[in-house]
């Protein structure tokens, strides 16, 4: 038999969140100005070409659909001439193609690029039979720059500025 507390004393309700913890009034990517709005056609994909110079980059995203989920997969075309077309099947996979939940909180992540040459991120819908998705994206490139000698603490400490795609 179970035993519910009888007492609001053996009870802890919490509280009121902070507005400050809202999700509509993080700052967020997505709901800048910058953030790229597209549809995504029912069984299609959108690609999005990432140029990287410098080795050791960092490529951030941030995406979210309106409503339903989405597939983003992170790919290395290489340093190829960039008017060849290549299927994602024939580039090396960086990050694995996995469906994300993201209506309501949008998804973000980051990948360290150690080679130059190009990286494609791929939104996927070819699992949508019926609904199109409307999704907003930002995909950046932070640069690897040095810090000045009096600001390192250890040897080999690395910053990163922001270049946007």
């Amino acid at each position: 038999m179970v035993s519910y507390p009888l007492s609001q004393s053996q009870i802890c309700y919490g509280g009121d969140i902070p507005r400050s913890y809202y999700s509509s009034e993080c700052d967020r990517a997505t709901d800048s100005v910058n953030a790229t709005h597209v549809t995504i056609s029912r069984g299609s994909k959108h690609l999005v070409d990432v140029e990287v110079m410098k080795p050791s980059s960092v490529i951030s995203w941030e995406f979210k659909t309106e409503d339903h989920d989405i597939g983003f997969g992170l790919y290395f075309k290489g340093q190829l001439d960039p008017t060849i077309s290549m299927s994602i099947d024939e580039m090396d996979e960086m990050i694995a193609m996995k469906r994300w939940e993201c209506s309501r909180v949008p998804e973000d992540g980051q990948f360290v690029a150690e080679l130059t040459g190009t990286y494609v991120a791929c939104f996927d819908n070819t699992h949508s039979w019926v609904r199109a998705k409307k999704l907003m994206y930002v995909v950046d490139v932070l640069d690897p720059v040095k810090l000045e000698e009096e600001d390192k603490e250890t040897v080999g400490s690395v910053a990163y500025s922001q270049t946007s795609v």
